[in-house]
């Protein structure tokens, strides 16, 4: 069901109250529900590929603060590790805005050999107990549009509704073509209008088009070719 949507949904006996029946339905009736979706609550999962931006302050069990997070957060993508190895499986389990503390056991943490001190915190001594406040401060999560990770797509405001355009559909898009260093070199519905094509009709790059393919109206997202 869409958002707003009211249906009428009719479910034969095997999938109600069977043969048993319940208060006002007897055995073996067919039943009708009108139902009306107005709200739900989404669950995203979180993936290696996913950046996000999280706020940490790492305690020993005295208290004392052996690591901390910039004040604005520290961004990053999942797969390149955040300060020990229990954290990147923390931060699967979190939701968007979500704040947590973590008791991390050494075999986790730093192990038998500690850490040294960084950035102005002392050292993490060997076989520590870490005390973690997280929070989960934004997600953008980022898609392997081809399937062999040669383009990838991070999302960077979520699109409305559930259907996707289909090949041989006509959409209609924004999009600024960059080089890797920044470069501008195309820009397309900005002046006189949108620019349109049709999916799978090889009127765009090839990973334009399967990109688009992947996105929701109204998606704003980043894609890059990953050599």
């Amino acid at each position: 069901m869409n958002k707003g949507e009211l249906a009428l949904f009719t479910l034969p006996s095997s999938l109600g109250y069977g043969e048993s029946g319940a208060q006002g339905v007897p055995p073996g009736a067919d039943i009708q529900f009108e139902v009306e979706l107005i709200s739900w609550i989404a669950v995203v999962d979180i993936w290696d590929l996913d950046e996000v931006t999280v706020k940490y302050q790492v305690m020993l069990q005295d208290g004392s603060v052996v690591a901390k997070s910039p004040e604005v957060g520290l961004e990053l993508y999942i797969n390149e590790g955040l300060l020990c190895s229990a954290l990147p499986k923390v931060v699967k389990t979190m939701r968007r805005g979500e704040r947590a503390v973590v008791t991390v056991q050494p075999q986790y943490a730093f192990g038998e050999q500690g850490r040294d001190a960084e950035d102005g915190f002392p050292s993490i001594p060997p076989n520590a107990i870490l005390n973690i406040d997280i929070e989960l401060v934004s997600l953008k999560p980022v898609v392997d549009v081809t399937g062999d990770m040669k383009v990838i797509k991070k999302i960077l405001r979520a699109g409305e509704g559930t259907r996707r355009p289909r090949d041989g559909e006509t959409v209609q898009i924004r999009c600024i073509g960059m080089l890797e260093d920044g470069t501008v070199f195309e820009k397309l519905g900005f002046d006189g209008g949108l620019f349109e094509f049709i999916l799978d009709e090889e009127q765009v790059t090839a990973g334009l088009d399967r990109a688009v393919v992947t996105m929701l109206k109204g998606e704003l997202s980043q894609l890059r070719r990953i050599y």
